[in-house]
């Protein structure tokens, strides 16, 4: 008799965990799998009392516990989808995220109760506790709809603000089936992950263990002591980054005699590494999985691909696999190296287009074999003269360099090329870095000369996400060219005698204003064209060539532009202060296109790469947060055929009474009276 098919993951648990061998685990705790429901019912009993809504997410500051485990079963239960963030956001960033929810509570540990009041003052603090326990059997956990949302996850934000994915119950409970095959997950399994509860890595990985009946161990923090103290609890299955790895090498602490399966993600392992670890850990199968927050597993690297490339093919290593399988995966748009966007089609993917493809926003090529080669992603392409240039498939060479740890590579402004090629490194012996010479040799060995970093710069860490993700942002920003990555500052006209303190806002500087006048006015549709500041209604059109400023189901802005020759500051670059006002006109109509009227308090705009003129730009902004009158902004401007970051801006709008609009809806009309026509 076939054995039926789960729809949802409640129900796929609670079938592989109704036993009384450990569900969870840490070195103090043990919960069988009967507890383990046991107080999911009781987490539900507590999130119903809270009195919270259906169908809204639930977010929460949890490391990996049982009780976070339980809360998020019964979240996913009863239709109160949990939403972990993590406790090492900033203050701010967990109030963005809280904001986007539009959550009207926040879940937290009694640890970290100190930084959600800060976070989201205003907002309900639920401190979970000890939870209360039913007896399993007296009344089972609801079976949720497969369409339901079973929790909600964000993206790590490595090219922006973090985005929150919904994981629907039908494409989880595909997931869970498929990555217990590829992980080697069962009853007996006993699994740890050394990422953050709130990522794909940890979480994401954690629901397919409870799925398939494995033990799930719950470490809160990655350290070398904690993987010390696995081999006691019997793990069989552990994740961790290849900088996990090589420091447990360093530490002589790898080897656990008990581990079967050890699977790595976020970046690529080196073949020295694999080679040493493989020693280390004799007869254990080594895996990695390619996917992301909004979909995973894409591609996977399998146990034999890592045992053929620690013997004959290194190259391997520098990919991601093929499909996993049920995956379908295509290039779209290539380039003339046949590189360009991955795109996903599988039943277990959870935000995918109208078409039923996620499109990754990774740029990469396939091999004859199927092996799928990342090359980066979609905003990070450097254009050198004219000539693509992908950092991912720079640093992979460099890595293979002996002498270099670590790598990464970003493109910086130039006048003759546009951009040019630097190098972060990481060397092996801090006290003997190579010779920028040397690596500037091994690297035009195997790739092409405009793929060659011109610039070097060797540091002792590169800035990371916990899960390993490099941040090239961060690179971005230490990097200071004269010309074009500077801060710039408008400050508004202020009051006699008044003298402003100067804000810092994460080191960018901010011109701090007590007025300004507003230059907008209140659209009478959200989707009207650009609201006509007074001096362009005299002009009849925007000077700052402003498409149509769209709102956006999220409460966000989009437009489409161009750089008129107009607004030239350079050979075929934009002036700053052409960047700057388009950034307190879209900016400014976040509030204004949400009906409220506003005038900007402070603005910054930050440089990342020379803007062109001629070609189609992108601009975009959101709410970063509000607090009382005030409402914080923030947007990217993007090169409209790469998505390619150009600069980046931030705001401060102050929202006016009622008696200032229709005083400013006057001087409108004014203009209108004014306003002639302009010649030809």
């Amino acid at each position: 008799m076939t054995k039926p098919v789960s729809l949802d993951w409640v129900s796929m648990v609670g079938a592989a965990q109704a036993t009384t061998a450990p569900a969870v685990v840490t070195v103090a705790q043990q919960w069988s799998g009967e507890e383990l429901l046991g107080h999911a019912a009781g987490a539900a009993e507590w999130l119903s009392g809270a009195g919270l809504p259906e169908g809204v997410p639930v977010p929460a500051l949890l490391q990996a516990s049982p009780e976070a485990l339980a809360l998020v079963l019964a979240g996913a239960a009863i239709r109160r989808p949990i939403a972990p963030l993590g406790p090492r956001l900033t203050v701010r960033e967990l109030a963005g995220c809280l904001e986007r929810l539009a959550a009207p509570c926040l879940v937290t540990q009694p640890g970290f109760a100190d930084m959600a009041a800060a976070a989201a003052p205003g907002r309900e603090i639920l401190v979970l506790g000890e939870l209360p326990r039913r007896v399993l059997g007296s009344e089972p956990l609801p079976v949720p709809s497969p369409d339901d949302t079973a929790v909600v996850l964000h993206t790590s934000g490595t090219t922006g603000h973090p985005r929150a994915v919904a994981y629907r119950h039908d494409r989880l409970a595909r997931r869970c089936r498929l990555n217990a095959t590829l992980q080697q997950l069962g009853p007996g399994s006993v699994f740890a992950t050394a990422s953050p509860f709130h990522h794909i890595a940890g979480l994401g990985n954690i629901m397919v263990a409870l799925a398939a009946g494995a033990t799930t161990v719950a470490v809160p923090r990655f350290t070398v002591e904690a993987w010390r103290e696995l081999e006691p609890l019997g793990v069989t299955h552990a994740l961790a980054v290849p900088t996990m790895v090589e420091m447990l090498l360093r530490q002589g602490a790898l080897p656990l005699r008990t581990l079967r399966v050890m699977q790595y993600g976020a970046s690529p392992i080196h073949p020295d590494t694999l080679r040493a670890a493989m020693g280390q850990l004799p007869g254990t199968d080594f895996l990695t999985l390619y996917g992301q927050t909004e979909g995973s597993p894409i591609t996977w690297l399998s146990p034999e691909d890592h045992r053929l490339a620690a013997v004959r093919r290194e190259e391997l290593l520098q990919s991601v696999g093929r499909a996993a399988p049920g995956v379908e995966v295509r290039i779209a748009d290539q380039d003339g190296s046949g590189a360009g966007e991955v795109m996903a089609r599988a039943a277990h993917l959870f935000a995918v287009g109208p078409d039923g493809w996620l499109r990754t926003g990774d740029l990469g090529r396939l091999g004859d074999d199927g092996y799928l080669y990342l090359v980066g992603r979609r905003g990070d392409m450097i254009i050198r003269g004219g000539e693509n240039v992908y950092p991912q498939e720079v640093e992979n060479r460099l890595l293979e360099h002996p002498r270099i740890a670590d790598a990464a590579v970003i493109g910086v402004p130039d006048r003759l090329l546009g951009e040019t090629l630097k190098a972060f490194v990481v060397p092996a012996d801090p006290a003997e870095p190579p010779d920028p010479e040397e690596l500037r040799a091994f690297a035009r060995a195997a790739l092409a000369g405009f793929k060659v970093p011109a610039q070097w710069d060797f540091v002792s860490v590169l800035p990371r996400t916990a899960t390993g993700k490099l941040l090239r942002r961060e690179l971005l920003r230490q990097f200071t060219d004269a010309d074009y990555h500077r801060a710039a500052t408008l400050v508004a006209p202020r009051r006699q005698g008044h003298r402003p303190r100067r804000p810092v806002i994460e080191g960018i500087p901010m011109a701090a204003t007590p007025w300004a006048g507003s230059d907008f006015q209140l659209p009478p549709e959200p989707t009207s064209p650009v609201a006509l500041c007074g001096a362009c209604r005299r002009l009849g059109n925007c000077r700052l060539g402003l498409g149509r400023e769209e709102l956006q189901p999220d409460g966000s802005v989009h437009t489409e532009l161009v750089c008129g020759p107009e607004n030239e500051g350079g050979p075929d670059v934009a002036h700053g202060g052409w960047t700057a006002g388009v950034f307190d006109e879209v900016l400014g109509h976040v509030p204004v296109l949400n009906r409220e009227l506003a005038v900007t308090g402070q603005l910054s705009v930050t440089y990342v790469k020379p803007v062109p003129v001629g070609r189609p730009l992108h601009a975009r902004a959101w709410t970063v947060r509000r607090a009382g009158r005030r409402w914080y902004v923030a947007g990217e401007m993007t090169l409209a055929s790469t998505g390619a970051v150009l600069a980046r801006g931030e705001a401060v709008m102050v929202l006016r009474d009622a008696g200032h609009f229709t005083r400013h809806q006057e001087w409108l009309a004014q203009q209108d009276v004014t306003a002639q026509p302009q010649p030809g």
